[in-house]
């Protein structure tokens, strides 16, 4: 709480402070622009890249419009002097708040409003009655620092063509023969394998 009270007073200096959770009537476009071209700056000076919030490309947009058709979207702001300073476009899913894309404005690291708008949104979530707020996959630090519990994900395929449903079909075939052998060999010697006990019972 230290650190929050000192982020906040060092946005002060610069304006009036405000944290808010985004109107479900509130234009959409502005804010998806300004977090995109955070996040373009941020990855810039991290030598990083990410298709997802070049000029011109779709996908950020999408993904946010089905979120909010499907009444789950939370966009959660934090500005200095009216200027977003920071935001996270988090989503609520079975009692639990995602932390879908956060990002923040460089100019203002100093205050850490990145952590300042985590706090402000886990508190948001605990009066809320949520159960859980979830920082999804990613390496980034401040996930290991407030994080509580950690789990480990399995991959997931999505298939869009007959190509691709086929190609994880042939996939699941493989690492099916592959878990089977895997069993094989790994049974204890004088104990019939399912193969063997087959074999005997003809």
């Amino acid at each position: 709480r230290q650190n929050y009270r000192r982020g906040i007073k060092a946005l002060e200096e610069a304006g009036e402070v405000r944290f808010r959770l985004l109107a479900p009537d509130e234009p959409l476009q502005p804010v998806l622009e300004r977090l995109a071209a955070l996040k373009r700056k941020w990855l810039t000076e991290r030598m990083r890249e990410s298709d997802l919030f070049d000029e011109g490309v779709p996908v950020l947009a999408a993904l946010v419009d089905a979120l909010a058709g499907a009444g789950v979207l939370h966009i959660f702001v934090l500005e200095c002097r009216g200027a977003m300073v920071a935001v996270s476009i988090n989503f609520v899913q079975r009692g639990v708040m995602m932390a879908f894309v956060t990002t923040f404005d460089p100019d203002f690291s100093r205050a850490s409003p990145g952590v300042i708008l985590l706090m402000d949104y886990v508190q948001w979530s605990i009066d809320h009655g949520l159960s859980m707020v979830d920082f999804l996959c990613g390496a980034e630090s401040f996930k290991h620092k407030f994080s509580t519990q950690s789990v480990t994900l399995e991959s997931v395929i999505g298939t869009r063509t007959a190509q691709g449903a086929l190609a994880s079909l042939a996939d699941r075939v493989l690492q099916t023969v592959r878990h089977m052998r895997e069993r094989s060999s790994a049974a204890p010697e004088g104990r019939d394998t399912p193969t063997q006990a087959e074999a005997a019972l003809d």
